[in-house]
């Protein structure tokens, strides 16, 4: 093999073992982040009340239908004149 060529992949990897270093000690590969973890709070936190909302909505609408029902089934007919 070339020394040149050698010499060079040799450069290489090092570059390579340094940089898997500096991520090891900046906390590993899939080290999560302040702000990932706070962005997936807030994300949580906002599914959280958007389903509420969605459910308190749907209990109202089913109220509002029941209702509408019961008044339409309860209806007098007129008074005879």
């Amino acid at each position: 093999m070339d020394p040149d060529a050698l010499e060079s992949r040799i450069e290489s990897l090092e570059w390579e073992v340094a940089d898997l270093k500096n991520t090891v000690e900046a906390g590993g590969m899939g080290a999560v982040t302040e702000a990932q973890l706070e962005k997936a709070k807030s994300d949580l936190i906002w599914k959280f009340v958007m389903w509420n909302a969605a459910i308190v909505f749907g209990v109202f609408c089913i109220i509002g239908i029941v209702v509408a029902v019961l008044a339409y089934l309860n209806q007098q007919p007129p008074p005879a004149a």
